[in-house]
């Protein structure tokens, strides 16, 4: 499988990302990720990613192809999505479909 990423799918802010997430009735998560160039991985849940601060680059393993994805970028992340990630940090809301256990849900 392969991540979706929609370029421009929303305004860039936290609030537009925010009320996204609850109106699918995800729970939404803010985070500011400090850089990582790390191995291929998967994550064992489903989330949607909103990128409102920096630049999230990431390698598709599926596809071969480098993923650069700026502010107002969301990034469908639905099954195990092989990827690498290659950047310099960048703030996300996150939204998860299940909470995933040890993660506190944003206000």
């Amino acid at each position: 499988m392969s991540m979706d990423v929609h370029l421009d799918a929303f305004s860039g802010t936290e609030a537009d990302a925010l009320a996204e997430i609850r109106a699918k009735g995800w729970y939404p998560l803010a985070r500011d990720v400090a850089p990582e160039h790390n191995e291929p991985h998967f994550h064992p849940f489903d989330s949607i990613i909103y990128i409102v601060e920096g630049v999230l680059r990431f390698h598709d393993v599926a596809t071969g192809e480098l993923r650069i994805c700026p502010p107002g970028t969301r990034i469908d992340d639905i099954g195990e999505n092989l990827h690498r990630e290659d950047h310099e940090g960048y703030r996300a809301i996150v939204g998860f479909s299940d909470y995933p256990a040890g993660l506190r849900p944003h206000p």
